[in-house]
């Protein structure tokens, strides 16, 4: 998949998606034996990084796209 906004994106999907409190529940029972804050603090940072990561491929990925889609509208 490319991640191309208006190929495979469309202008209304998330650019950074949103952590639950669900999502950092279910990943520290999948990967920590012992659950401290220590851990959950870890664990919430790398979702987060991971999330980040993600935030900033699909930006340069679809940075002309972007500004098409700004000059086009401002024209």
């Amino acid at each position: 998949m490319d991640n191309k906004l208006g190929i495979d994106l469309h202008e209304n999907d998330s650019l950074l998606d949103g952590i639950s409190f669900n999502d950092l529940i279910v990943t520290l029972q999948c990967n920590e034996e012992e659950i401290n804050e220590a851990t959950v603090i870890a664990t919430a940072r790398e979702i987060t990084d991971l999330n980040m990561r993600d935030f900033q491929f699909l930006l340069k990925n679809n940075m002309g796209e972007i500004i098409k889609r700004v000059k086009g509208a401002s024209a």
